[in-house]
């Protein structure tokens, strides 16, 4: 057993990690499931660097498929989601592409080169968003991009309690 509090540690080290919050294990499982299916939003948010997104929204149905109303879009959904309730989406900087034909927009407010990616903050009527991008997509402050979401990729939690939904 080896206690760090430095994730970046955790995740190269070990095969199995548990993440704890307060005394309270809040997850266990491998690097993969913790970055990839978090049990909740504190997991979510305290494993990886930049952090998943949150975006709180419902979600519903439409003659195309399934919908996830946001506060200035509707996302398309080609994934399971919790039809009809308030929730939360998750997603990695890395699921998140910039599309010129998007609904959803935004403005971006920084941008951080940092050699092999790109971070870009932007600021979205949802709250703000990070996008990791290749150092070649040229963006700057006070641009207006399209955001696209990789929904495949998606986690949902419940928006009262954090937790992971099925």
């Amino acid at each position: 057993v080896y206690v760090t509090h430095d994730q970046i540690e955790a995740m190269t080290l070990g095969s199995r990690i548990a993440v704890m919050k307060d005394g309270i294990l809040q997850q266990l499982g491998t690097p993969d499931d913790i970055y990839n299916r978090p049990a909740n939003t504190y997991v979510a948010t305290f494993i990886g660097s930049p952090t998943m997104n949150l975006i709180a929204g419902c979600a519903g149905a439409s003659s195309e498929g399934g919908i996830f109303a946001i506060k200035d879009a509707n996302l398309p959904l080609a994934c399971p989601a919790p039809a009809g309730q308030a929730a939360q989406l998750g997603l990695r900087p890395e699921h998140i592409r910039f599309d010129d034909a998007a609904a959803w927009r935004g403005q971006v407010s920084v941008v951080e080169p940092t050699g092999a990616d790109t971070y870009v903050v932007v600021k979205t009527a949802a709250g703000d968003v990070t996008v990791r991008t290749a150092p070649q997509v040229r963006v700057n402050p006070g641009d207006r991009v399209g955001l696209d979401v990789q929904v495949a990729h998606a986690n949902w939690f419940d928006t009262q309690s954090g937790v992971r939904l099925a």
